[in-house]
């Protein structure tokens, strides 16, 4: 009988953690991957790569945000770093030794305005060859550099 109640009791934690958090892969044609990983506390990681963690990363680079917040990720050409634009100042990006190097666009934005977009008279506009996710977050899903949902 206690075998059985224990059984019960770790599905429906089980099914609570399956269904409070949720975990997309998001990827180009050319295998570059994100993972956007949103949890139970309002708070999101976007962790470069496919991440299966159970928990947080503490190795890798992240971001840190809440779980409504839409932003953008070029990845430059021939490296191995990735620059992360986004209106909102309330992310966190945390780099560490394992994976990509993370760079917040607004850190150095009149050189990356320089190198990835043009102004089409209205807009600010990403360059032509330019590999990019544009990922929103609260709605659950992310478009690529041709406007092609992923």
């Amino acid at each position: 009988m206690k075998k059985i109640l224990f059984l019960i009791l770790l599905t429906l934690v089980f099914i609570m953690i399956w269904f409070g958090e949720s975990r997309k892969f998001f990827c180009l044609n050319n295998g570059k991957c994100i993972t956007v990983w949103k949890t139970f506390n309002n708070v999101c990681y976007i962790i470069p790569g496919k991440y299966i963690g159970f928990f947080g990363p503490s190795s890798y680079s992240y971001i840190q945000t809440t779980n409504i917040h839409n932003f953008d990720i070029i990845w430059k050409s021939n490296s191995d770093s990735i620059i992360v634009n986004s209106d909102d100042s309330t992310f966190i990006v945390n780099n560490f030794s394992k994976g990509v190097s993370i760079i917040k666009y607004s850190q150095n934005k009149r050189y990356n305005d320089s190198l990835f977009t043009y102004f089409d008279g209205k807009y600010h506009r990403y360059k032509k060859g330019i590999s990019y996710i544009s990922v929103f977050v609260k709605e659950n899903y992310a478009l690529d550099f041709n406007g092609k949902k992923l």
